[in-house]
């Protein structure tokens, strides 16, 4: 059974949700859990994956991590390469957004409390 996944520009692509690979494809290592400086940093991102829609983290996972290109990402998903990179950065768009609407990414990157003096 295909779907269709309406995309924020209004165009609706073929979508085949038994497609995306339910155990996520981005590797354990990066999220392992070490007392440093990064751990809380690591538990944002993976939280803002997770808020993800499937198919922006199938994106995210398939371009960052399996470094597929965008002529690959394409096939996957039934559109052309030049869609696929569209939507590539519609996913990152929205990747960033779910980043930055966390309070210590916002505080790791001095975003928070606006301009600061020198």
């Amino acid at each position: 059974m295909k779907l269709k996944m309406e995309i924020n520009n209004s165009k609706e692509i073929p979508y085949e949700p038994s497609s995306i690979p339910t155990n996520p494809i981005i590797p354990l290592y990066f999220f392992d859990d070490h007392d440093d400086e990064f751990s809380e940093l690591r538990e944002a991102v993976r939280d803002a994956v997770d808020y993800l829609c499937p198919q922006d983290r199938f994106i995210i996972e398939s371009v960052y991590y399996e470094q597929v290109t965008y002529e690959t990402l394409g096939e996957r998903l039934g559109v052309s390469n030049v869609h696929a990179w569209r939507l590539t950065k519609n996913a990152m768009k929205n990747l960033q957004c779910q980043l930055l609407s966390n309070e210590y990414v916002t505080d790791y990157l001095n975003l928070g409390g606006g301009l600061e003096e020198q």
